[in-house]
């Protein structure tokens, strides 16, 4: 008979927000050690299995991850959340089909199209990805994550107005975050609008991305 998840009791919850708390703040060993702690005593909590899973999945230890995942997702099928919790972790450490395999039944939802199109972009199929994500920016149109992959999607697929369109919505969604003008800039520069793409990349660089892409894009502008 397969187990039956069971919630956790109130002095364990809390044990599970500390341990979170310590994975939140880059404690990592300290949230494992909590993590493994926590799934002793709470074998068959859905919370447990996953906390492990994620703390051992930062910590590197993939082997670890892929089990923790499995068990919380054999302990709870067609949970959402876990579903998307372990396509996060297989799609980051690759191949991608285990991501888009698990993500296959779920009901539909902005998060679950969100993760179903990176999967596929890094599964080298951009006319897919971009399918998938043009339904997740539907579904939610405020979901700056799904229109930055739905950018990258259009990228690839070598529609770059449409490209330059989607990364104009992430910056007007999340105008502090870099990753979105350093995106918009690099396009405005593949399309010839110097000027635009320079303002771009000087505001990512002025919201603190100090990569060697960005330096080396700001020295294509310039140069």
């Amino acid at each position: 008979m397969a187990p039956t998840a069971r919630p956790l009791s109130p002095p364990q919850a809390r044990r599970f927000a500390a341990a979170m708390e310590h994975l939140r703040a880059g404690r990592r060993q300290q949230a494992l050690d909590d993590a493994r702690a926590l799934w002793r005593d709470a074998p068959d909590a859905l919370d447990a299995r996953q906390l492990l899973a994620m703390c051992l999945a930062e910590a590197g230890d993939v082997d670890g991850a892929d089990a923790a995942f499995k068990a919380a997702l054999a302990l709870a099928p067609g949970n959402a959340q876990v579903a998307l919790n372990a396509a996060t972790w297989w799609r980051r450490r690759g191949p991608p089909d285990a991501a888009l395999g698990v993500l296959e039944n779920l009901p539909e939802s902005a998060p679950v199209r969100l993760q179903q199109g990176l999967a596929a972009l890094e599964a080298g199929d951009p006319a897919r990805a971009r399918a998938v994500l043009e339904r997740a920016v539907q579904l939610d149109p405020n979901a700056t994550a799904a229109w930055h992959g739905l950018t990258n999607a259009l990228r690839a697929a070598g529609d770059l107005d449409a490209a330059q369109a989607a990364a104009r919505r992430v910056v007007a969604l999340a105008p502090t975050r870099s990753a979105g003008w350093f995106n918009l800039g690099t396009l405005l520069r593949e399309a010839g609008r110097v000027e635009e793409a320079l303002q771009a990349l000087q505001r990512a660089q002025a919201l603190g991305d100090a990569s060697p892409e960005l330096r080396d894009a700001l020295h294509g502008v310039l140069h």
